[in-house]
């Protein structure tokens, strides 16, 4: 299997199963000398586990284990190699399911592609894997010289949608609730429906807001590292997501040109409105950068649903009381996509540093 990476020069690789013994990645073109709040990448990954309020009820610690690459907190130049063990693996519960397609699952494409799938939780095409991007996201994050501000939140779950004004998200306004939701008017209502949703044994899809302040100007790599285009593939690359937009998207296409085309604030292209989301070009211009990403309703559902098993007889399948999931997976999506936005800054952001020859201790005004 391959393609377990994704970088130019900052490359993470990631490897192991939702229910094998560990799952952990290798952070490979870090530069040396950069202190790491460890702290930091370990609260990131609390975010993202499971065992909380309406998500799926599988108990992990996610503790992170740095193994090369960083001395006394500070990096050393060599590849950074983590692991996070799996204490809550169970490979029992997924018995009853081996000889079956599971509907909205990767298992029959990964039979198809290569003879063969993981039985237990859906191996490599689990969400599991992504323990290991947020924990790389935060280490990413702490790279840069002068702060940059990476948020992510729920701006959608079903039909109740977030009426906050994107310019007035802050780090607080996110994290006060378990839902990551800003909107404190919906909460409640989501709430309600999510635990609806559980007793139906039923899921639903949502929406996922991000947001970067404070981005360099000058990050972007035309024409196929392109800024946007290498959100959209990190994006894309998260499981469960289905669509992606950057700056005003598919309402762009409701406009007229002379409505589009912004009031530019100063010399450096810097706009009134951000209709761009921050990137013209492919490159960023100094104004935060903003888009969504669309996550499907969780495929694991204990309503009854009709298939067939892998010698082509036609059954019901049915997730018993052993099947621990979510109803909403776009919740927990939150701080993927956030991690997601912080690798490929940080990969941009290097290779624009060799670009210019500069140094990587630089602050956002010295990129140009």
């Amino acid at each position: 299997m391959s393609f377990n990476c994704i970088g130019n020069l900052l490359r993470l690789t990631t490897f192991g199963e939702s229910h094998g013994p560990c799952i952990g990645g290798i952070l490979d073109g870090f530069p040396a000398n950069i202190q790491l709040d460890l702290n930091t990448i370990q609260t990131a990954l609390d975010q993202r586990k499971p065992g909380g309020e309406s998500v799926s009820p599988r108990k992990e610690e996610d503790k992170i284990q740095i193994l090369s690459g960083v001395e006394d907190s500070i990096t050393t130049g060599a590849p950074i190699a983590f692991s996070i063990n799996n204490t809550n693996a169970k490979k029992t519960a997924y018995n009853d399911l081996k000889s079956t397609v599971r509907p909205g699952h990767a298992n029959a494409t990964y039979h198809a592609k290569y003879g063969h799938f993981s039985q237990s939780g859906g191996g490599r095409a689990s969400a599991r894997e992504t323990a290991v991007r947020v924990a790389a996201g935060a280490i990413c994050a702490q790279l840069f010289k002068t702060p940059i501000e990476f948020l992510a939140w729920v701006d959608s779950v079903g039909p109740y949608k977030s009426q906050i004004k994107i310019d007035t998200i802050t780090h607080d306004m996110i994290t006060r609730e378990s839902l990551f939701c800003p909107d404190s008017d919906i909460v409640g209502d989501i709430k309600d429906y999510l635990s609806h949703l559980q007793k139906e044994g039923d899921s639903c899809g949502g929406n996922i807001r991000f947001l970067i302040r404070n981005a360099p100007m000058g990050l972007g790599e035309p024409i196929y590292q392109k800024m946007e285009a290498y959100l959209a593939y990190a994006m894309m690359s998260i499981p469960a997501s289905k669509g992606f937009e950057i700056g005003s998207g598919f309402n762009a296409s409701q406009l007229l040109g002379s409505e589009h085309n912004d009031i530019v604030k100063n010399q450096f292209g810097q706009t009134q409105f951000n209709y761009a989301g921050g990137i013209l070009g492919g490159i960023t211009n100094g104004d935060p950068i903003y888009g969504r990403v669309g996550f499907k309703p969780t495929s694991s559902i204990k309503k009854p649903q009709n298939t067939y098993t892998f010698e082509g007889d036609k059954v019901k399948i049915e997730h018993g009381k052993a099947h621990r999931h979510d109803p909403c997976v776009a919740i927990r999506a939150v701080p993927i996509v956030k991690a997601m936005c912080q690798i490929v800054l940080a990969d941009l952001y290097l290779c624009q540093m060799v670009r210019t020859g500069q140094s990587h201790h630089v602050s956002s005004a010295d990129v140009s």
